[in-house]
């Protein structure tokens, strides 16, 4: 990727999102790019949707929906009810709409980051695990998640999205089907592996 679409995109967040979401989005879309390059997907696809993927996180519940409306997005009923998830339609829709026009690959990878979704392709994968390992995360055991995501992509999904699911379970708040449904999804395909 050249400097001045970093450049461009730098900017694009600073006038969106606070310093540390504009920190971990870079970390994200460093992230990104490393695995693409280890696992063979394009490394520019992989940064863009790295740097793009929080962009409307930090917006409001009217300007949310301002963009569904707009875009014609489709959250479904769960994800209208769960604040968190917004962020990932309206923000596919923008990024594929506005800024990189027709990417459904980059589409893709924002739209399931924060629930992932059964048969993700192989940049969903990346983009879902760059958000949970990127370098300024610092949980107890995400060393342990950076070498297993460079290890076995498939595993690291499972790992983070176990995780997930549990740290939600721990919260008492709601769990979209569609991150069980992944999450099954992978463990059947880590037991095939094992057999």
């Amino acid at each position: 990727m050249e400097s001045d679409e970093r450049v461009r995109w730098r900017r694009l967040l600073e006038k969106e999102l606070s310093s540390a979401r504009q920190i971990h989005s870079e970390g994200v879309a460093q992230c990104a790019r490393q695995l693409a390059k280890h696992w063979g997907a394009d490394p520019d696809k992989a940064e863009r949707a790295g740097w793009l993927h929080d962009l409307t996180k930090e917006k409001s519940k009217e300007e949310h929906f301002a963009l569904f409306e707009q875009f014609s997005a489709d959250p479904d009923e769960t994800e209208q009810q769960i604040p968190n998830l917004w962020h990932a339609v309206s923000g596919a829709w923008l990024v594929f709409r506005c800024l990189v026009p027709n990417d459904l690959e980059i589409f893709s990878a924002i739209r399931w980051h924060t629930t992932g979704c059964p048969g993700m392709t192989l940049l969903d994968k990346i983009l879902y695990a760059a958000d949970f390992i990127e370098p300024n995360r610092n949980y107890f055991d995400v060393e342990f998640y950076r070498r297993e995501a460079f290890r076995d992509l498939d595993n690291a999904l499972r790992l983070g999205m176990r995780w997930n699911l549990l740290s939600l379970l721990e919260k008492q708040v709601p769990v979209h089907p569609r991150t069980v449904e992944a999450y099954n999804e992978q463990t059947r395909k880590q037991e095939r592996n094992l057999l």
